[in-house]
């Protein structure tokens, strides 16, 4: 019984080892860095080097890679010089040149020497494990917006080629009175006008994008019924021109057919609705036939661009407590609009053009039928116009989110009287 009991307790004991050991593995900090850029460690090094793992390649360490974490700054801000540290400890200067230079080691600073991976024991007892990359020669940016209004913000992404890495990525702002931008790269505009914003890695290789940023004080709502017609492509152009939005309400009937146009509207940075399958009255449909509705339009626009829109503008405008509650169970907030030009009235453009300058107003939203040539050439002729007094002329989206409105499910929204 006693062989029996001590057997039992020795694999207990070896059963707790291993998952010990597992766990102080599985705890071991990995950090990438790239030949020649510095990381300052939370602790020193007290022996350099624990193990060197020299068949591993870099490049097929993503995984560990993916596993750091890249919002240390304090662990990114390796620039910093290390002298201080190494003349505190002799050891770890002494020995930094050991393991082929994998890494050299100065008091808490690590650099990268060569491509490869090593383990490093701190002073606490901890270990760190270092991989170490090639030096980046190129830079990827990218910006979350490619245009901003004043007090927005957008989050720069920054990338370094294949098998390369920069820990440390810094940003600057060619004009800070237009836009700064921060340590982690979050623009924040202030002032209508255009700038560079630039990164830079370790290495000092750099990339940059210009961002426009425009006023948010004279915003109108360009809303578009009907379509998409042998006219739009026309109207997306002009839009286009000047760096202007709309939000489109198709019809789903009108739609198929045209999966080009519609991808040109969504890569325009225009925003999909939906205006109904075959534009019926509504309010003479139940609440499945309406739901039902929804969905067929939705799906189409879905297929075209992988877009499902919400916005949904009722035909006529006709709603009832059945069409309310179809749209507020689809997730779908009901657009209207404060301005009609009437364009539906008359087939010239220049009436279409003189109702839009007479009537519009900050805060407006314009609705105007794509599917009449006279409306889309009465637009377009007014659009200078329009630029030359100052006007913005966004998406239902954009305005919402600039005027802080939200748009709920089954909530009417027509606009603001500035």
């Amino acid at each position: 019984m006693k062989s029996k009991h001590f057997t039992t307790v020795l694999i207990s004991m070896l059963i707790i080892a291993f998952f010990n050991m597992a766990h102080v593995n599985a705890s071991i900090k990995t950090y990438t860095i790239g030949v020649g850029e510095k990381l300052k460690l939370p602790k020193k090094v007290a022996i350099e080097t624990v193990s060197k793992d020299a068949s591993e390649d870099a490049s097929t360490d993503a995984s560990s890679e993916a596993s750091t974490d890249a919002s240390e700054n304090a662990s990114s801000n390796a620039s910093s010089d290390a002298s201080n540290d190494a003349s505190s400890n002799p050891a770890s200067k002494a020995s930094s040149t050991s393991d082929n230079k994998v890494v050299e080691v100065s008091g808490k600073t690590v650099k990268g020497i060569k491509v490869g991976s090593v383990k490093l024991k701190l002073t606490d007892g901890s270990k760190v494990k270092i991989i170490v990359k090639k030096a980046p020669k190129s830079l990827t940016l990218k910006s979350s917006a490619s245009y901003l209004f004043t007090n927005d913000t957008a989050k720069l992404l920054a990338s370094v080629g294949k098998n390369t890495a920069s820990r440390k990525i810094t940003f600057s702002s060619s004009n800070k009175k237009i836009a700064t931008v921060n340590k982690k790269g979050i623009i924040k505009a202030k002032k209508k006008g255009t700038v560079k914003i630039t990164a830079k890695t370790y290495n000092g290789v750099k990339s940059s994008v210009k961002l426009q940023v425009k006023s948010s004080s004279k915003l109108i709502c360009l809303t578009f019924d009907d379509g998409p017609s042998g006219s739009t492509p026309k109207l997306l152009e002009a839009l286009k021109r000047y760096n202007y939005h709309g939000t489109f309400f198709m019809v789903g009937v009108e739609a198929q057919g045209k999966k080009s146009t519609i991808l040109t509207m969504k890569e325009n940075g225009n925003e999909l609705g939906m205006h109904s399958w075959h534009h019926d009255y509504l309010t003479k449909m139940t609440l499945a036939q309406v739901e039902s509705d929804v969905a067929k339009t939705r799906s189409i626009i879905k297929d075209y661009t992988g877009v499902s829109p919400v916005m949904f503008r009722p035909p006529y405008g006709a709603t009832n407590d059945t069409v309310i509650k179809a749209l507020k169970n689809k997730g779908c907030p009901l657009i209207m609009w404060n301005i009609n030009v009437n364009d539906y009235e008359t087939t010239s453009s220049d009436v279409v053009y003189n109702n839009i300058k007479k009537r519009v107003h900050p805060g407006a939203v314009l609705v105007i039928h794509d599917s009449h040539p006279w409306s889309v050439d009465g637009l377009i002729k007014a659009l200078p116009e329009l630029k030359n007094q100052g006007y913005e002329l966004v998406t239902v989206s954009e305005f919402a989110r600039l005027k802080g409105i939200k748009l709920a499910p089954g909530k009417r929204f027509v606009g603001t009287s500035k």
